[in-house]
């Protein structure tokens, strides 16, 4: 088990190298894709993720051979995403990248064929979509995916019925 010390604020609310990794999970829990972007995956785990969850983000990039600012540019990528799409809580046409991936697919059932076609296989989970999904926009699902949003877009659009 990693032993950590008291988590820092950080200017700005940015995600800091001395925020402990379970926090940062707790508030954004979207980020768990980034972590496993930089090889740590054990925390797709619950079991394994008891021994890092509370290890700071410097320390769990240490032991995971991860880049510190790489994986920090990351993280405060997707914080700032969601801390801007917290004012999109209603699904409009036309869809939008602000728009909230658990959102559209409920608000627009025909959607989740194009997510599913683009890869986000865990949209199948009917749960994921109830939870994770409701955190996350359509522009920070697309840049986690590496898909054209314009693109995307076109095609959740076209399935909504607003084209």
């Amino acid at each position: 088990m990693i032993e950590t010390p008291n988590p820092v604020q950080t200017p700005g609310n940015q995600i800091g190298k001395d925020d402990e990794v379970a926090r940062v999970l707790g508030r954004y829990p979207q980020t768990l894709g980034v972590f496993h972007q930089f090889g740590i995956a054990s925390l797709k785990d619950p079991a394994a993720r008891q021994g890092l969850d509370q290890a700071t983000i410097e320390r769990a990039a240490k032991e995971y051979g991860a880049d510190l600012a790489s994986l920090l540019g990351a993280l405060n990528k997707i914080r700032a995403a969601v801390d801007v799409s917290s004012a999109a809580t209603t699904v409009s046409l036309p869809i939008t990248k602000s728009h909230l991936v658990g959102e559209v697919t409920e608000a627009f059932p025909a959607t989740l064929d194009v997510f599913l076609k683009h890869g986000f296989d865990h949209l199948a989970d009917e749960s994921m979509r109830r939870t994770v999904a409701r955190t996350v926009t359509i522009e920070m699902a697309g840049t986690i995916h590496g898909i054209d949003i314009s693109a995307l877009l076109a095609e959740l659009n076209a399935a909504a019925g607003s084209v």
